[in-house]
């Protein structure tokens, strides 16, 4: 679960309207490279306000005053919440980032006794090396279920292999064993 990560002034913010009456909302909307193959579900202080489709967005009118926001997407489940303050005749948008995750990879301090290198795969494709003794972190890894990740040695020698889920926006770790 993601709490509050996107309700920063930059993406989670209160916008003014020019409302003669009382109109105060809160949007929900899917935003980030991986948003195009997503949808979520999104309640605001508990009451659904349905289904939010890519390109897309749902509202609810709220009184100002502070309120619970979460949506959970669907085909990568991953919940994100915050609770929001919402001012008078404004209108807050709640950004759920479908962006990709980041690993770091720590090999097994065996390795760097027998100075051993490790080259990373994640999805079949090369990622870096790790060096010995060194960690290795990689920025931008696509989210997705059972992603598999690789490891092998300078003589091409599988060392380890594992697959892992990538949450949205999430930080993962990878200790590689020696063997």
């Amino acid at each position: 679960m993601i709490s509050g990560s996107h309700c920063d002034p930059l993406n989670c913010s209160p916008h003014p309207t020019t409302a003669d009456v009382h109109d105060s909302r809160v949007y929900v909307v899917l935003k980030g490279p991986y948003s195009i193959s997503e949808s979520a579900t999104a309640t605001v202080d508990k009451q659904s306000i349905g289904l939010i489709k890519s390109g897309e967005s749902q509202y609810i009118r709220v009184d100002s005053g502070n309120h619970d926001v979460v949506a959970t997407t669907i085909n990568l489940p991953t919940t994100f919440k915050s609770t929001v303050t919402v001012g008078n005749n404004q209108y807050y948008y709640f950004e759920v980032a479908c962006d990709p995750g980041k690993v770091t990879f720590k090999a097994d301090g065996l390795y760097a006794l027998d100075g051993t290198s490790l080259h990373a795969y994640v999805n079949g494709v090369s990622q870096g090396i790790i060096l010995p003794g060194q960690t290795l972190s990689i920025e931008n890894v696509p989210p997705g279920l059972d992603i598999p990740f690789t490891f092998l040695d300078d003589s091409k020698k599988l060392r380890y292999s594992t697959t892992m889920t990538i949450q949205y926006e999430s930080t993962n770790f990878i200790e590689i064993p020696y063997r």
